[in-house]
């Protein structure tokens, strides 16, 4: 009894140990799977939801700009209104000083005339009055076409230019980019100094912004921003300026840009954007 109680016993312990040898063995192993496999998930899961919030950026990125073009848009077109009002009176200035010019000729022509007619004069002195009176008023004649000429095709070298300017507009409201940008180079081929070089620049300027082209925009916004200093678009283009360095993720340089809009245009538009910028580098 002894010797088979004895035995069974040790059958027992050699199961026990052989199950208890097994299992730790095998723990570790299935214990560190688990592990790795959740590091690896949860990894893939941190990528996946900053590159879903770059997305988002990006998306957010580009509808403020779009909502900045279809402002800058609708200021361009008030702009645009406001220059056909000045057209119009322009024009209507032309017209009284045509007819200003017009009354002086005539009333220098009746006083030649009453001079000439006058019966207490002596016939040989008539003619020298007449003559006297009549040359100025031909030289006057003379100097009132001239100068309506000069005018006249400074007008419309005016309304060439403006004609030119304002058929690109369209193109940037209906975004043909592209074709935008072609346009606007033309017309400062061919207005390098004109009256809407400053606008062209800056719309230029505007157009590669939107699209992402940093150094082409930059180059555009610097021309308005050095050349144009006392333009309204000035300010604009340093704040343009700034937003592009932040996007290029150099805050130095764009706090820079900004605190320039904020020295030289205190009391804008611009420098009420240049502030909330820089709030948000800080």
């Amino acid at each position: 009894m002894a010797f088979s109680f004895t035995k069974v016993n040790l059958r027992r312990f050699t199961s026990v140990m052989a199950v208890s040898a097994i299992t730790a063995w095998a723990t570790p192993t299935f214990a560190a799977a688990p592990v790795v496999n959740a590091s690896s998930g949860g990894g893939s899961a941190a990528d996946a939801r900053i590159q879903s919030l770059e997305q988002q950026v990006e998306v957010r990125n580009r509808v403020i700009a779009d909502m900045q073009i279809q402002i800058t848009t609708l200021q361009e077109e008030l702009r645009m209104l406001r220059g056909q009002v000045e057209e119009q009176e322009f024009k209507l200035s032309q017209i009284l000083d045509r007819q200003r010019d017009l009354y002086r000729d005539i009333d220098s022509r009746l006083s030649a005339l009453n001079q000439a007619s006058t019966p207490s004069l002596p016939a040989a002195n008539t003619t020298t009055p007449t003559t006297t009176a009549e040359q100025p008023v031909t030289t006057v004649t003379a100097q009132v076409a001239t100068t309506t000429a000069k005018n006249t095709v400074s007008a419309k070298d005016a309304q060439s230019e403006a004609a030119a300017y304002d058929a690109i507009f369209p193109l940037v409201r209906n975004r043909q980019y592209a074709e935008a940008v072609t346009a606007y180079q033309d017309f400062l081929k061919t207005y390098p100094n004109g009256k809407n070089a400053q606008n062209a620049h800056y719309w230029l300027g505007q157009v590669y912004y939107v699209t992402s082209q940093w150094e082409e925009a930059e180059t555009q916004f610097k021309v308005v921003a050095t050349r144009y200093v006392d333009s309204s678009r000035a300010s604009d283009a340093l704040l343009k300026l700034g937003e592009i360095e932040k996007r290029r993720g150099n805050a130095d340089a764009a706090r820079a840009y900004f605190q320039q809009v904020l020295s030289k245009y205190a009391g804008t538009s611009a420098a009420q954007a240049a502030q909330k910028s820089l709030q948000d580098l800080r």
